[in-house]
């Protein structure tokens, strides 16, 4: 009998970003789908009923899907794997809009598996956010040798996010703000980025020695304000 305080059904996925290359992304996904309390005529035994796992490479900047592999632990039936080399489709193509309506037109849910789809379209974001990471550390670094100015760090940083959900809207209030006072980004991660005591730097931020203020209850740094900071830096060494 089923127990009507438990689940009868439990979907997770995990997806986890890599970066083996500066110019590389490896996504790695996970679906499961658990049936807790069993089929209904297996004595309640906990079961797993679909176990999809992929791996796709994308390349950096444009998002172009440069390799997928993808393994079914766990099937209902042996045929369900027969469809994995389909999603060999998918190399070339690029993570951007248009990408679900894509994927479905490549993928009809009879002709394929409607469960690695769900986990590969949740995957494709997960690119998008594991590029933000990627593209601020590079940007730190270029910073920091000098390459690149901080004003102009911000401006790509905010050209990628622009437009990306609700409140990035360019036409929005959100966006609006962030024009007026600059992109803000918190004191703790500055100084990790740029490989200083985030305390050293907080010690300096109210001495005026570094471009930082205290907002909302913590310390954040605009962009702009770094490029003269940077500067003023390369010219004492």
């Amino acid at each position: 009998m089923v127990d009507q305080s438990k689940p009868v059904h439990v979907r997770d996925i995990h997806v986890e970003c890599f970066t083996p290359a500066p110019d590389l992304l490896e996504l790695r996904g996970k679906l499961r789908d658990e049936r807790p309390q069993g089929m209904g005529t297996r004595g309640g035994e906990s079961e797993t009923i679909h176990g999809m796992d992929v791996v796709m490479k994308v390349r950096l900047p444009d998002f172009t899907i440069l390799d997928i592999d993808v393994t079914m632990p766990h099937t209902p039936e042996a045929e369900c794997r027969e469809v994995r080399e389909q999603y060999q489709r998918l190399k070339g193509e690029r993570i951007a809009s248009g990408f679900t309506r894509r994927a479905h037109e490549l993928f009809p849910r009879v002709k394929t598996c409607p469960h690695v789809l769900t986990l590969i379209l949740a995957m494709a974001p997960v690119a998008v956010q594991g590029s933000f990471v990627r593209f601020i550390e590079q940007a730190a670094n270029a910073l920091r040798d000098g390459t690149l100015d901080a004003a102009a760090m911000m401006e790509m940083s905010f050209e990628q996010w622009k437009n990306a959900c609700y409140v990035s809207d360019e036409n929005g209030p959100v966006v609006e703000r962030m024009k007026e006072r600059g992109m803000l980004y918190p004191l703790s991660e500055v100084a990790a980025l740029i490989q200083v005591d985030y305390g050293e730097l907080v010690k300096r931020a109210k001495r005026g020695e570094f471009p930082a203020a205290f907002e909302n209850g913590k310390w954040v740094v605009r962009w702009q304000d770094l490029t003269p900071w940077f500067e003023k830096r390369k010219n004492q060494k």
